[in-house]
């Protein structure tokens, strides 16, 4: 009829375009998708192996990265959600050996502490231990530690600079003839409800020093030093000698 267009099919070609435009629009979609899930699930495992919750130390799929063998390491966290810090370093002095069966904490193999015995036999400190104590500042720590029953003669707590750090300490000889059940026991009564006991003279034994000095996080750090087991009453060094002694230890501290 006249004045009615008629209406056209669209030609082969242009069909075939749009088909292969819709076809290529479909290719990049498959492809394209898992890319970019691949890029997400990248950008998530790098954040994961270089940024921790918190300021952290990152732990990849439980190991911790960037860690070095003098960090002071500590868990802030739970065992079911570990949160692991650096609260220091520590360098020790010639002369001492890392004894990484005592150094290790069995419930959790991340946290880093170092426990050095002497090459010496005959140096003043036969042992020393460095550790991180979370979430208790050193005078509370110390008074936690006074306020059991020590199982050694000790004397008054020291609050005082050593070398360089604000420290709280306490020293003391320690019987090694007291039976391992007695000492165990000691440890676990306070002295504010149980009777004096009347000791034995000392006749062999050691000196035990120990010292909180605060770090970071509202913790602290624990050196505790020792002398020689077994050693005549008359021979233990003295107070004095282990409060030089941990002076010169606490050097390769650095917090």
């Amino acid at each position: 009829m006249a004045g009615v267009k008629k209406k056209t099919s669209k030609a082969p070609a242009v069909r075939k375009s749009e088909e292969a435009r819709k076809e290529a629009l479909f290719l990049k979609l498959i492809i394209g998708v898992p890319v970019a899930i691949l890029l997400i699930l990248g950008i998530w495992l790098l954040l994961k192996a270089t940024v921790g919750p918190g300021g952290s130390i990152p732990n990849f799929f439980g190991k911790l990265q960037g860690v070095e063998s003098n960090w002071l390491v500590s868990n802030f966290g739970t065992g079911s959600k570990p949160r692991y810090y650096k609260m220091g370093t520590y360098d020790a002095p010639e002369g001492y050996t890392l004894n990484e069966s005592m150094s290790s904490n069995g419930s959790d193999d991340l946290e880093q502490r170092f426990y050095y015995d002497a090459v010496d036999p005959d140096a003043v400190v036969q042992h020393f231990y460095v550790c991180p104590v979370e979430e208790k500042t050193a005078e509370v720590q110390m008074d936690s530690f006074k306020g059991y029953k020590l199982f050694y003669e000790a004397g008054e707590v020291q609050h005082e600079n050593v070398g360089g750090f604000d420290s709280y300490w306490i020293s003391g000889t320690v019987d090694d003839n007291q039976d391992e059940n007695a000492v165990i026991s000691a440890m676990q009564n306070t002295g504010e409800d149980t009777e004096e006991e009347e000791k034995a003279p000392l006749e062999i034994g050691h000196r035990q020093f120990t010292l909180y000095t605060d770090a970071s996080r509202k913790s602290c750090i624990l050196l505790m030093v020792m002398t020689a087991s077994d050693t005549p009453a008359d021979e233990i060094p003295s107070e004095e000698a282990l409060r030089d002694a941990a002076e010169q230890l606490l050097a390769g501290l650095k917090l």
